[in-house]
């Protein structure tokens, strides 16, 4: 017997996308006590957009609710579900890192948030019964805890902890996603390469001798399809800030060396800058 993650695509019959056996549901083995697991330590919400769901719960209840979710292994680059897929389960990003996008009806796509560790997807889908409303990738390989909504709605009402940890954690991320789509939607090429790279480095930070290493592998390929602009655009723009002071290339990474820089560059750029505006 198998379960799939379907996608719907309209006017077609529906056809199995990253189909799922049995056996590729993998135990993970039980998790670390509370004072080692990724998910005990973020009652304190990370930054721009970020609520660690489950560290906020106790840990015996956390433990419990775990037990009951289905825990799957996604690996890089792959597709955890497609806008318009059958929304019936929530999932809890224990490891790993996503990327959530949204297709508008004119055939544009524009990303609408970074997820890392802690994470809860797929909770702006479970109040009323209806379809995805975004598509959730994989940037690094990933392990999803994930509970059917009716299991969900039966632990919100039993564990008033998770219930106000969904709650908060759905309010930080609406306040997130609506400066990112904000900046991305009024802000000009060279703007919104400035933004995208605060983004990433304030959701996978990782201490560094020369500031903060976006704690990512990503190419110019990559940073240019999020922000609709050209590899070429995107390779000189990087170069750019790099000859300034403001970041550093190290071969598939980037490291923001002078964050308050790069921000007002972002959000305050000169008058006089003549800049590209479409890349």
């Amino acid at each position: 017997m198998t379960t799939a993650i379907e996608r719907r695509t309209p006017g077609r019959s529906r056809r199995a996308v990253g189909y799922t056996s049995r056996s590729e549901i993998h135990p993970i083995g039980p998790l670390k006590s509370d004072a080692e697991s990724p998910l005990a330590h973020s009652k304190v919400i990370r930054p721009h957009g970020h609520l660690d769901v489950l560290g906020s719960v106790p840990g015996e209840y956390r433990q419990f609710i775990l037990d009951q979710c289905a825990r799957r292994k996604f690996r890089r680059n792959e597709v955890v579900w497609h806008q318009d897929d059958p929304a019936e389960y929530v999932g809890f990003l224990v490891q790993g890192k996503v990327m959530s996008s949204y297709a508008s009806p004119n055939g544009k796509t524009g990303v609408t948030g970074f997820w890392a560790s802690g994470d809860i997807l797929g909770a702006a889908d479970v109040g009323m019964p209806s379809t995805r409303q975004m598509t959730v990738r994989c940037l690094e390989d990933s392990h999803i805890f994930t509970l059917g909504n009716d299991r969900f709605y039966e632990f919100a009402t039993r564990f008033p902890e998770l219930s106000l940890a969904v709650i908060r954690a759905l309010s930080v991320r609406l306040r997130w996603v609506a400066h990112l789509a904000l900046a991305l939607e009024t802000q000009n090429a060279f703007e919104r390469l400035c933004v995208l790279l605060l983004a990433l480095s304030d959701t996978f930070p990782r201490e560094h001798a020369d500031g903060v290493l976006i704690d990512l592998s990503i190419n110019h390929e990559f940073i240019a399809a999020i922000i609709g602009v050209t590899r070429q655009f995107a390779n000189v723009t990087l170069h750019d800030l790099e000859r300034q002071g403001l970041i550093r290339l190290q071969g598939r990474q980037i490291v923001v060396r002078d964050r308050d820089r790069l921000a007002s560059i972002a959000y305050h750029p000169p008058e006089e800058d003549s800049r590209d505006a479409t890349g």
